[in-house]
């Protein structure tokens, strides 16, 4: 069984995220995604990072994973109007033998996410000894837990069975070595398609996360979650406030449902309320090594992206945002990211209009 608070499980299970009631600026989180904590540069930043988000200013609070997600599916505003959640994507024994103690002592809720063949790979002892450091946390009501395939792996470019197989392998031997099922999944790379979604939500679990920017909140695919990567060249405190204080995109029926590219280029598009609209004259959006984009208004609130070449990049963001000040004159930023994961046997766009969804509201 998950180990989740029962409320948040049934509520989970019931509704899902995207039906729950509530006004998105109220009700959401940011979640911050590290990996690769091998250099002890990774994990200066690591803590750094961590010590800002703790000793933050009142508005500010770390969350659990599990406790952020109860906080939007059950329509209650979060404590802290900054609320973030923070994944580490690193399960090295180095890693573990250091952090685990820093996040005991410092009380900081983390969720690791577990690829369990790169600890299955490990010699005997090693192996042994990263499952139980994992194990002895397991209790922790700060910690949760998530994990991707079996293998890390772009799983859209795998026959379906695969697929299945790769992410029941994972959950099988999670469970034979921590005694629960973890409750959520984290996709390869960011790279997933509708029917990748729905095999995961077959697969049991709660909720699934991207490698894309922006807020989680009731607008939120409960499937393909936004998480910022903190990378390198991208862990500046300022940079790190900036992220923290995003506002959700108010965006419905956005194009394309995939991140793994099956055309390339994609069109790019989304709607926005009506409501909304005088709200978007600051509206820009722009492409990894493209800068600023064109943006087609359809009518109705619909607008589009698209592009004249194929993405060569084997992974292409694109960020949309626009500035919102407050009444205390401080600019927020409400950011709807795109991360594209290269298909190399993907067919070219073609330059007749897809007709997809030009007259949606």
């Amino acid at each position: 069984m998950f180990r989740l608070f029962p409320l948040l499980f049934f509520v989970l299970c019931l509704f899902g995220i995207s039906s729950a009631y509530a006004t998105p600026d109220e009700s959401k989180f940011v979640v911050l995604a590290y990996s690769s904590m091998a250099d002890d540069d990774a994990r200066s930043i690591l803590k750094k990072h961590f010590s800002y988000l703790k000793q933050g200013d009142e508005s500010t609070k770390l969350y659990s994973l599990e406790k952020a997600l109860a906080s939007v599916i059950t329509v209650q505003r979060p404590v802290m109007p900054v609320s973030v959640v923070v994944t580490v994507e690193d399960t090295s024994l180095s890693f573990l033998s250091e952090i685990i103690p820093f996040i005991k002592k410092e009380k900081i809720p983390v969720t690791f996410i577990v690829t369990p063949s790169r600890i299955d790979r490990l010699p005997d002892s090693e192996r042994s000894e990263t499952w139980r450091l994992l194990k002895s946390i397991s209790n922790d009501p700060a910690v949760n837990f998530a994990i991707t395939s079996y293998d890390y792996v772009t799983l859209p470019a795998l026959p379906e069975a695969e697929i299945k197989r790769q992410i029941a392998s994972a959950r099988a031997r999670f469970h034979e070595m921590m005694g629960f099922n973890a409750a959520y999944f984290t996709y390869p790379y960011g790279a997933y398609t509708a029917n990748l979604q729905s095999l995961v939500k077959q697969q049991g679990f709660v909720a699934a996360f991207g490698m894309q920017g922006g807020a989680v909140s009731a607008l939120s695919n409960t499937y393909a979650l936004p998480r910022f990567p903190i990378t390198d060249g991208y862990d500046d405190i300022n940079r790190l406030q900036t992220i923290i204080e995003t506002l959700p995109f108010p965006a419905t029926d956005i194009q394309p449902d995939t991140s793994y590219l099956t055309t390339n280029p994609p069109v790019i598009g989304f709607s926005v309320p009506n409501a909304w609209m005088k709200k978007m004259q600051n509206l820009k959006c722009y492409g990894q090594e493209m800068g600023e984009l064109t943006m087609t208004p359809l009518g109705q609130g619909r607008i589009e992206i698209r592009f004249s070449d194929a993405f060569e990049n084997e992974r292409t963001r694109i960020n949309c945002t626009w500035p919102e000040v407050d009444a205390e004159k401080t600019t927020r930023w409400r950011w709807l990211g795109f991360l594209f994961v290269k298909n190399d046997a993907a067919p070219a766009a073609s330059s007749e209009t897809t007709g997809q969804p030009a007259l949606l509201p």
